[in-house]
Parts: C-alpha cells; sequence; structure tokens
C-alpha cells in the first residue's frame, strides 16, 4: 500500500536526516516508525485465561500466582515485540 501525505518542507529534511542516520531510506525509515502502531491488540481474555486457570486449580501458592502474573506480562510483552 503506498500514502502520500503532505510535509512541509523543514519536516521532510528532518525526516530525511533521520533516515539516514540510522541507514535507512525514507520509506524503509516511515515503514519502522509505524510498525509498532500497527501490531494486533492482544484481547484481555488471552491474557487473562493463564491466570484464572491457574486460581481456579487452587493447588498454587500466593507467590507461584505471582510469579505466573510476570510470566504472562513478560510473554505478552514478547508477543507484542515479534510483531513489531
Amino acid at each position: 500500500m503506498a500514502i502520500t501525505i503532505e510535509l512541509t518542507e523543514e519536516n521532510e529534511t528532518l525526516l530525511g536526516e533521520k533516515a539516514a542516520r540510522v541507514g535507512k531510506s525514507v520509506p524503509e525509515y516511515v515503514r519502522e516508525l509505524l510498525r509498532p502502531h500497527m501490531t494486533p491488540p492482544i484481547d484481555f481474555e488471552t491474557i487473562v485465561k493463564p491466570l484464572h486457570d491457574a486460581y481456579a486449580e487452587g493447588d498454587r501458592s500466593q507467590e507461584e500466582l505471582v510469579e505466573l502474573i510476570h510470566q504472562v506480562r513478560r510473554d505478552v510483552a514478547a508477543k507484542r515485540q515479534s510483531h513489531s
């Protein structure tokens, strides 16, 4: 997909300079900037299900549940990172 946007000369120059600093063309640089905003949302059920299941089983200590929360957060962050 091609998108056309209007930039001032100053902004166009700045964008070109920033792209050049990281060794990318302007289109590559803009795609890289946009990529984090294009990740699919992770639905709440996907995040909460492992916690719900562990709690429902009832055989986890509070410390284990807290560690599971941290693990779910890491998993979500990794999934978001892999989409960027």
